[in-house]
């Protein structure tokens, strides 16, 4: 702790004391004491200061301090050494408590003392711990002083800045203002303002805003997580966006479902859901502040575990693969509260809790629901689909925990909470009457494909093993996810959902075997009440194999859902289109025309535009071009790894084909005209097609070996 204590004297102090005794600067006879003779411990009374009357050895020790150890006297005061000038004792040495409760409370300043709690401003938030550090802080300044009389001192200052919990709850922090490292976002205005003890918090976002930085790793991430599949990355961005309003406004439980499958077709639940919402956004971005997890089990049998909610913004709910979670959809319907209200771990109370957090139900699959009420489908009404298996994506993470990165996560959250509030809703939400089959189709995928195979007829019957082995095959067809199908269960789901019966009907047959007749008997199980649906007007199941999206058609559609009337910064987005270029043109070399219209989109949003609906309208413009594009390239009927012959008025140089991949075997001069033999290779496509078509082809003639031969020869 950084204190000394002379039991022979009773004397005692800091270091800074410590090394005046050590260095003969300053000796017990120095205050009329005998080294060989004990003295009895001091009573209040007669305590006495050590560097009372002691200015030259005073001055002594800080030269000494400084040139022995290199340590300037100054900063151990600012780390609370002991101030040898404070007025907390007085000439016999005994403390003055109004002194020190007055130093103290104009030491920090803004202090509040509600629910048995310290709190102290820090300059950016108000710390709970305000008992503990006022404590500290008296034990260095004094640590003679016994933690009995600490504790009072402590008291004293608690009942001397009391305020009732009415006073505090007119403190607390609006919810209009997102508190960051570096200030206050007004969420309404998105003015930028600085911290103030006016308001009462004691969380804040451990992250920098920074209106210039973007958050080019995290989209990297979510890109390659959603490949093909970029619809859902704007329902996962929205929410993490929506996890800043912190008030649960929407009252909604985000489902992200797995839909992944190994080689052998088993449940991979590797498509990074967990890895995005614990490791990436939870622990990197939140911090473990403002991220709490919880098993969905334990949750819904251990009421305590409900306080650790309290003060969260993001919260992760696992579900472990569980068939039937005993109060699942009373759990459910709790969360989406605005408030809860449950028994306090060790405390004869309750406190009811305000729900902040937004709620990610993560699993790859769920527990039915038998409840009949809108309550627990109104919760469930948002389903991210992730289906791309995880590979090496781990490796963003360190990118994306560095400052700037976490800047342009802020960034990107502030964009899409405009939009949100524009819109009025989270993206990607379900009707309600549409949530009950889009759940069944998630917590019992069975159903679903039996309603697109059979249907209900009193007259009907088919056979057992005709009827199992349409089921397996229309789920594989489907690639759905389920548990293994046994026959006892299929006949199970067919009674629930069909009133199907298992009927047995049982033949007698004479068969001859080795020239021996023998009769056998044979058993065949059909299920009545039911018919194998007309193929042509079958249902297809509505989970289905999800079609692939480019980021292009996601992003239009995902403006489409803002109001046409309100002034959204469609700008903001052009970053999106950059890296999404340069990862295609990296990985996957995208067309000359695919590459051109992104460009043009990608300019498109940098153009401040009145309104989304005009920036559409723009786009519909690039759309067109790229389609007149790919019908000049398709109209041209390049045949690839073939001889073609060409003439020209123009020279073009032999680095000109080579730069398109075409190669030239042989050219001449005739008069003024240019002849060309070029080998078109078979792999030509994209942009090198394009410039083929569009600028050698359109001002060359084909010409036909022979004319050329002739040509060459002088004919």
């Amino acid at each position: 702790k950084n204190v000394w204590y002379c039991w022979r004297h009773n004397l005692g102090g800091s270091v800074f004391e410590l090394i005046a005794f050590c260095e003969g600067i300053l000796s017990c006879k120095d205050y009329g004491l005998d080294p060989e003779t004990v003295r009895p411990r001091m009573n209040k009374e007669d305590k006495i200061k050590i560097w009372k009357d002691k200015k030259e050895q005073f001055k002594k020790t800080v030269k000494v301090v400084k040139e022995k150890f290199n340590i300037d006297f100054t900063m151990l005061k600012n780390k609370n050494i002991r101030n040898t000038e404070n007025d907390w004792f007085d000439n016999k040495g005994n403390i003055i408590r109004e002194n020190i409760v007055n130093s103290i409370i104009n030491k920090f300043e803004h202090i509040i003392s509600s629910n048995e709690n310290i709190y102290l401003w820090l300059n950016d938030h108000y710390d709970e711990q305000g008992k503990e550090i006022i404590a500290k802080y008296i034990h260095e300044n004094a640590p003679e002083l016994s933690s009995r009389t600490i504790s009072d001192l402590v008291q004293e200052i608690y009942n001397l800045t009391f305020i009732t919990k009415e006073e505090l709850k007119k403190m607390q922090l609006p919810k209009k203002f997102l508190p960051v490292k570096n200030g206050l976002i007004d969420l309404e205005t998105f003015e930028f303002l600085p911290h103030t003890p006016n308001y009462f918090y004691t969380k804040k976002l451990n992250v920098i805003y920074n209106p210039n930085k973007i958050p080019k790793h995290f989209v990297d991430y979510l890109l390659s997580r959603f490949e093909n599949n970029y619809t859902e990355m704007f329902k996962v961005i929205e929410d993490f966006a929506v996890a800043h309003l912190r008030d649960n406004r929407f009252q909604i439980i985000s489902i992200w479902m797995g839909l992944s499958k190994t080689e052998t077709g088993l449940v991979s639940g590797e498509e990074g859901k967990t890895f995005t919402a614990e490791n990436i956004i939870g622990r990197t971005y939140f911090g473990d502040e403002l991220f709490t997890k919880v098993d969905l089990r334990v949750l819904s049998e251990k009421d305590n575990e409900w306080y650790t909610l309290k003060d969260k913004w993001w919260h992760t709910i696992s579900v472990n693969e569980e068939s039937h979670i005993l109060n699942f959809a009373k759990t459910i319907e709790d969360l989406r509260d605005p408030s809860f209200q449950k028994p306090i771990k060790h405390a004869k109370h309750q406190e009811l809790i305000e729900n902040q957090a937004y709620h990610i139900l993560i699993g790859n699959t769920f527990p039915p629901i038998n409840a009949n009420t809108k309550a627990i489908y109104r919760s469930l009404k948002k389903i991210v689909y992730w289906k791309k298996s995880m590979g090496e994506d781990w490796k963003y993470l360190e990118k994306i925990n560095e400052d700037d990165e976490k800047s342009g996560m802020l960034n990107l959250a502030l964009l899409f909470i405009k939009i949100i509030q524009a819109r009025g809703s989270l993206y990607g939400t379900l009707n309600i009457d549409n949530v009950p089959d889009e759940y069944t189709r998630i917590s019992e995928p069975l159903v679903p494909i039996l309603n697109s195979i059979f249907e209900k007829d009193p007259n009907g019957q088919v056979e057992q093993h005709e009827a199992y082995k349409l089921v397996i095959e229309k789920a594989q067809e489907q690639e759905n996810i389920m548990q293994r199908l046994s026959l006892a269960k299929l006949t199970k789901l067919l009674r629930q959902n069909f009133g199907a019966v298992l009927s047995r009907t049982t033949t007698k047959e004479t068969i001859n075997e080795n020239g021996e007749n023998k009769k056998i008997t044979r058993h065949q199980d059909f299920y009545i009440g039911i018919k194998i649906k007309n193929n042509e007007n079958n249902n297809k199941i509505q989970i289905e194999k999800m079609n692939s999206d480019t980021l292009e058609k996601a992003l239009l559609d995902y403006l489409k859902t803002i109001p046409k009337n309100d002034r959204i910064r469609v700008s903001d987005l052009s970053f999106l289109f950059h890296i999404y270029i340069n990862i295609e043109n990296k990985e996957k070399k995208l067309g000359y025309s695919d590459t051109l219209f992104l460009k043009s989109l990608e300019n498109l949003c940098r153009t401040e535009f009145s309104s989304v609906s005009e920036f559409l309208k723009e786009v519909e413009k690039a759309s067109k071009y790229k389609e007149n594009n790919e019908n000049i390239i398709k109209s041209q009927n390049i045949k690839t790894d073939e001889i073609k012959y060409f003439k020209t008025a123009e020279y073009y140089t032999k680095e000109y084909f080579s730069d398109m991949g075409i190669a030239l075997i042989d050219s001449f001069d005739s008069g003024n005209e240019h002849y060309y033999r070029l080998k078109i290779p078979n792999d030509l496509n994209g942009e090198n097609a394009y410039r083929f078509s569009s600028y050698f082809s359109m001002k060359a003639i084909p010409i036909s070996e022979e004319e050329f031969e002739s040509k060459r020869q002088g004919g």
